[in-house]
């Protein structure tokens, strides 16, 4: 099976909103400064939501990239609490 370009930025999407859901960890883990903008904590010194959002907005677009990003974050605030 040929993967093709629409094929390779799904791919790089999941990667990208799985790398957002690993930022919002259930259990205690470390945190650093983001790799990219320096500005925003991120685990394990990973890219910060900030930046990975603006990575899944240039894949999905911004309205899309904020709802998931909105839905993370509200999901791992139900595990936590």
């Amino acid at each position: 099976m040929l993967i093709d370009e629409n094929n390779k930025q799904a791919i790089k999407a999941i990667e990208i909103a799985i790398q957002i859901i690993e930022n919002y960890p259930a259990f205690s883990t470390t945190f650093s400064q983001c790799s990219e903008c320096k500005r925003n904590s991120a685990k394990g010194g990973m890219l910060c939501t900030s930046c990975l959002e603006d990575e899944l907005a240039e894949i999905v677009g911004c309205q899309k990239a904020k709802e998931f990003h909105d839905n993370v974050k509200i999901i791992s605030g139900r595990m936590v609490n």
